[in-house]
Parts: C-alpha cells; sequence; structure tokens
C-alpha cells in the first residue's frame, strides 16, 4: 500500500471515528404512532408515550362538548416535537419569536409543531383548532377560535378527575397591564394581524369572552346562536346585540366586571378509557440531519426560502 493511500485511510477513520462521536451526542428522533396522532419527538422514548397518552385524554375530553364521536378520524394527526426554537425554525424559518408553536393546515398536509421544552399547553391550544377545523368548516370569527382554543387548554386531565376551565392568570395579568383593544376590533379583527403586544390582548379578551359565555348555560345559547348568525353570513359585530341583547360596549363593561370576579370551573370524573394502543419507533441516526429537511419540503410555509431549501438539499 503506498504512503498516499495510507494516509487517506487514516483521515478518513479519523473523520468516521467524529462522525462516531457526533452522533452520541445528537438527539434521537423518535416516531409513535396511534389511531389518532403521529407524534416526532427528539426526546426520550418514556417522555414520547407519556406525552402521547395525555394528548389522548385531552382528545376525549374536548369531542363530548362538541358533541363529537369517540371514533379515531380518518387520518392521525402529525405532531413535531423538537427540541427548542431551533427545531422549529429548521421547518419555518420566520416563525414569530413568540411562538411556542404552530399549527399549519394547507393543501399538502395538516400538522403541529412545537418545542418539547415549552408549555404544554401550546400543545392542547393547536389541537383545539385542529378538532375545530376538521370537524366545522364553516366561518367562525378569529376571537372565537382563539378563546375556546385558549379556554381549553388550561385543561387538567388525570386518571381520576378532569378539571376544565381554570382561571388563566396570565391572560387577567395581561389584561391589567396593558390597554385593552375596543370591543369592535377584538370582535372583528384576525388573531395574527396586529404586534406583540395587542396579539396578547387579543388572545386575553378572546379568552375571557370565551369563559364568560361558558360558565353560564344562558350565555351558552346566546353564544350558539351568535355563532349561528356568523356562520350564516351576519357580521361578527352586527350579530352581537340580536343574540346577547347587549351592545358591543355593554358586553365589553360585562367582561369588565366578570374579569374582577370568581371565575368557576368545572370539575367531573375522567371516564374510563381504553388503553392507547401504540407503537414508537427509533428513526435512523440520518433524521437527525435530513428529518426537518423533509418536513420543510412536504409542509411548505410561508416566505420565499426555496433559493435557501435547494442549497442545503
Amino acid at each position: 500500500m503506498s504512503h498516499v493511500s495510507r494516509a487517506f485511510i487514516a483521515v478518513l477513520t479519523l473523520a468516521l471515528a467524529g462522525l462516531a462521536l457526533l452522533g452520541v451526542a445528537l438527539a434521537e428522533w423518535r416516531k409513535a404512532t396511534t389511531d389518532r396522532f403521529v407524534i416526532y419527538s427528539e426526546g426520550s422514548e418514556a417522555d414520547l408515550r407519556e406525552r402521547t397518552e395525555r394528548l389522548h385524554r385531552f382528545d376525549l375530553l374536548i369531542r363530548a362538548p362538541f358533541g363529537l364521536p369517540d371514533a379515531a378520524p380518518p387520518r392521525p394527526l402529525t405532531i413535531i416535537l423538537s427540541d427548542g426554537r431551533r427545531g422549529m425554525e429548521e421547518v419555518w424559518p420566520g416563525v414569530p419569536e413568540n411562538a411556542g408553536g404552530y399549527y399549519s393546515s394547507t393543501e399538502h398536509d395538516i400538522y403541529a409543531t412545537l418545542t418539547r421544552q415549552g408549555n404544554e399547553d401550546t400543545l392542547l391550544h393547536e389541537y383545539v383548532h385542529h378538532v375545530m377545523r376538521q370537524n366545522f368548516p364553516v366561518a367562525a370569527p378569529a376571537w372565537f377560535t382563539e378563546g375556546v382554543a385558549n379556554y381549553y387548554m388550561t385543561a387538567k386531565v388525570d386518571d381520576r378527575e378532569t378539571r376544565v376551565g381554570y382561571r388563566d392568570d396570565w391572560r387577567i395579568a395581561t389584561l391589567n397591564q396593558y390597554s385593552w383593544m375596543p370591543i369592535e376590533t377584538m370582535l372583528t379583527r384576525r388573531a395574527l394581524s396586529a404586534n406583540r403586544e395587542q396579539m396578547a390582548v387579543f388572545y386575553a379578551q378572546s379568552w375571557l369572552l370565551t369563559h364568560y359565555l361558558l360558565s353560564d348555560p344562558t350565555r351558552l345559547k346566546q353564544l350558539e346562536a351568535y355563532l349561528a348568525a356568523v356562520a350564516g353570513g351576519a357580521g361578527s359585530l352586527d350579530a352581537v346585540q340580536p343574540a346577547f341583547g347587549v351592545t358591543p360596549r355593554e358586553l365589553e363593561t360585562a367582561l369588565r366586571r366578570y374579569r374582577m370576579g370568581t371565575m368557576q370551573y368545572a370539575v367531573y370524573p375522567t371516564p374510563p378509557s381504553p388503553p392507547v394502543q401504540m407503537t414508537v419507533e427509533t428513526l435512523s441516526p440520518s433524521a437527525d440531519a435530513l428529518f426537518a429537511l423533509y418536513i420543510r419540503l412536504n409542509y411548505p410555509q410561508r416566505g420565499p426560502d426555496n433559493a435557501e431549501v435547494l442549497a442545503r438539499v
């Protein structure tokens, strides 16, 4: 063997050894599959199994209020639990800085991406969006779609009991710290058409209005009438007085009083459910380099980043 060949083999051996060491340091991607979800995670198998089981409990919880059957959906939802914000940016480079996750529904597919280190409330919030859009493809104002997701994401479900409708102290603090958005604006605004502070206020007011309406049987019926009117073509603002019997400003006054009072939440026994049938597999080591790119190619996000993706390919 020539000197050059021996040198080449030595360099190659060192390179492969370095790659082996690098592989040890990299996180492993795992995939959990059930009849309702396909969940990818960079965490441990135990963590992935626990999260998947909790999500199954939550799925059963939110189906009852919407009158949905417990049967599995036609297609499971894909959820990606990335390792920090870096993982989310690899899939969607322009993801807003304050976003703990997002839900994407396009002609390509439907999926949700979140960080494992973030609050699990974000995952529950996005899943409520998914269930509503999948089962109620009708026009609904942004304040309600965000408000009902915020309302249910604070739910606590374990083997013994289920608690729904907790007072969200973070939302209350937002409403105490910042000026309220005029209710006429809140009722007609799109969720993402504002700066960071305005979005925080919008989400907080939407949660408060939804909590107010869901906490009383009479107001719940009024909400149903309101949503039916909007779905039928009425404006989000015009439908307020016919449905609720008050003007938008009177509704805002009622909300300000409601914020200062005691907010009730419901507690009831968790219904028995069969064990979750789940398979968990570890993806090949190449997934660490290719998985985010695969998602990015199959589920394109906002922004003209074709050149950057092509260069990475």
